[in-house]
């Protein structure tokens, strides 16, 4: 059994400032599906398009994210990341080749979320989880005509 990684460099990541994908494929010369398997790979990142090494995941082994531990080589004459050591175990690995990627992780988003409340004859709606809180009073124009209620 013999598996490979492979970089693919393109134009188009070439190109890109905010790097945020490394595209590579799996090889696996098996003639079965291989399922958790640790794969250790070096990967070049082009210069300028990466300062910073954050939280990383690596996609398209079975449609499932997997955590990849990330080891900096190299660095280039500016400080971006040249070369790097990625640690991973791929989920399912099918035989020949997987078109792979290397993606930063997002923190998935928390939604905002709001309470509301009445207040003597005000609505109070308070927003939480979101990039400033802010609190809105809605007073409701009461119109009583003589005799109506």
């Amino acid at each position: 059994m013999s598996t490979a990684v492979a970089h693919l460099q393109t134009n188009e990541t070439r190109q890109r400032r905010e790097f945020c994908e490394i595209p590579f494929e799996v090889i696996s010369q098996s003639s079965s599906m291989l399922r958790h398997v640790p794969m250790t790979t070096g990967l070049c990142v082009p210069q300028s398009a990466m300062f910073d090494c954050g939280e990383w995941v690596v996609e398209g082994l079975g449609g499932a994210h997997f955590p990849a531990q990330i080891e900096v080589l190299n660095c280039w004459s500016d400080g971006s990341v040249r070369w790097l050591l990625v640690h991973f175990v791929a989920g399912r690995v099918l035989p020949g080749r997987t078109s792979c990627a290397l993606v930063r992780y997002k923190q998935p988003h928390m939604p905002a979320t709001a309470s509301v409340r009445w207040v003597g004859a005000a609505i109070v709606v308070q927003k939480r989880n979101c990039d400033e809180e802010s609190t809105v009073r809605i007073v409701p124009e009461v119109a009583v005509a003589a005799g109506q209620r």
